[in-house]
C-alpha cells in the first residue's frame, strides 16, 4: 500500500518563527516541495514585528495549496510555546509532527525530513534539523 498522508494518522508541521520574514518564505516552499504533503501546516508567529505575516498572507493568496495553513499570531512568548501550540495538539490525536524552525526548514537537508519522520515511527513526534 502506497504511504499518504491518511495511512500515517495525517500530518501536522508546526513551524515556529520569530520575525524571520526573510526565511519564512522558504520554510513554507520546502512544506509544499515535501513528497508526502502534510494534511496542515500551523505556523506560529510568536510576536514578529518585521511583517511576516503580510508576508504569509500575500503568499498563501497566491498559492493553490494542496495543504491548510493556520496561521496563528500569539505575543511573544519564547520558543517552547510556539512550538507547542495547543491548536496542533488538541485538533490532531494521530498526527505526527514535525517541529522545524523558519531556520531549519530553509536550510540545506530540509527536504524530505517530515515524510522520512512519519515513514519511520508515525505514532511519534519529530523535530527536524537541517544541517548547518
Amino acid at each position: 500500500m502506497p504511504i499518504t498522508s491518511a495511512t500515517v494518522g495525517g500530518i501536522a508541521v508546526v513551524i515556529p518563527s520569530y520575525n524571520r520574514k526573510h526565511l519564512i518564505l522558504d520554510s513554507l516552499e520546502s512544506v509544499v516541495d515535501q513528497t508526502l504533503p502534510p494534511d496542515r501546516v500551523i505556523l506560529v508567529d510568536d510576536g514578529s514585528s518585521d511583517g511576516t505575516q503580510q508576508v504569509v498572507e500575500e503568499w498563501q493568496r497566491s498559492q493553490d495549496l494542496a495543504f491548510e495553513l493556520r496561521y496563528i499570531y500569539q505575543s511573544n512568548s519564547g520558543p517552547g510555546a510556539a512550538r507547542n501550540p495547543r491548536e496542533a495538539v488538541s485538533s490532531s490525536s494521530n498526527a505526527s509532527f514535525a517541529r522545524a524552525t523558519a531556520s531549519e526548514l530553509s536550510g540545506a537537508g530540509a527536504n524530505g525530513c517530515p515524510s522520512k519522520a512519519s515513514r519511520h515511527k508515525p505514532e511519534c513526534s519529530y523535530r527536524c534539523s537541517a544541517s548547518r
